[in-house]
């Protein structure tokens, strides 16, 4: 997953309770990372991350992201994978470098 940027601005121009109730559900980044696992959930093994800001981890991990041993990469296992194999994987990943 790369990284996801709102406009807190266009908050204000929702009518209604349309904001709040979208911030209480979540917000549009988690909605995006659910729909994206579900979509995308029988092409891949898993799903990382790379997360530096704060507030966006937060909703990572609510969405169901984990932390692994190396700073700011997140994975999310969504099968069932042997500990070598996930581990082969944050590897290969992390070889990567940030992303």
């Amino acid at each position: 997953m790369g990284g996801a940027m709102t406009d807190g601005r266009a908050f204000g121009h929702m009518d209604g309770d349309l904001a709040e109730r979208i911030k209480a559900s979540g917000g549009i980044y988690y909605h995006l990372l659910k729909f994206a696992f579900d979509k995308y959930k029988d092409q891949c093994e898993a799903f990382f991350g790379h997360a530096g800001d704060r507030r966006a981890y937060e909703v990572d991990m609510q969405a169901g992201f984990e932390p692994t041993r190396h700073q700011y990469l997140i994975a999310h296992f969504h099968k069932p994978l042997s500990t070598e194999r996930k581990d082969y994987l944050i590897k290969k990943i992390n070889d990567i470098g940030p992303f």
